[in-house]
């Protein structure tokens, strides 16, 4: 009877040994919330919104003191195509013509307010 006890306790020690591999380990917390231990924490960058300009005004929308209105105006200079960083003061000291004439040639009623690629008519000096 010891003979068979001791068979059958070595045999359960291997048994229980061969298995000892394929018996799942307890989980840790993070194991327990599906968390890799060893993963690392990924995250996606936040980026700041990007400007977007408005869409532009028709010129019927504006107040009246921001109209542009075309006013015909005979001259026999040609046509200035306003570039960037024009002002309706330098243009018109570029062209020996009054501010006053140059902005009622153009109909102008807002000095500030010109814009690139804007065609004004230079009046006679």
């Amino acid at each position: 009877m010891r003979k068979t006890f001791a068979v059958l306790s070595s045999f359960l020690f291997l048994a229980a040994c061969s298995r000892a591999g394929a018996v799942a380990p307890v989980p840790t917390r993070a194991e327990s919330v599906n968390l890799n231990p060893r993963s690392v924490l990924v995250t996606t960058p936040v980026l700041p919104p990007t400007w977007t300009p408005p869409p532009p005004i028709a010129p019927e929308h504006l107040p009246e003191a921001q109209q542009i209105v075309e006013a015909p105006v005979e001259s026999s200079r040609p046509p200035y195509v306003v570039q960037g960083g024009d002002t309706l003061g330098e243009i018109a000291t570029q062209f020996s013509v009054s501010l006053e004439a140059l902005a009622a040639a153009n109909g102008i009623s807002n000095w500030d307010i010109i814009e690139v690629g804007m065609v004004l008519v230079i009046p006679d000096g």
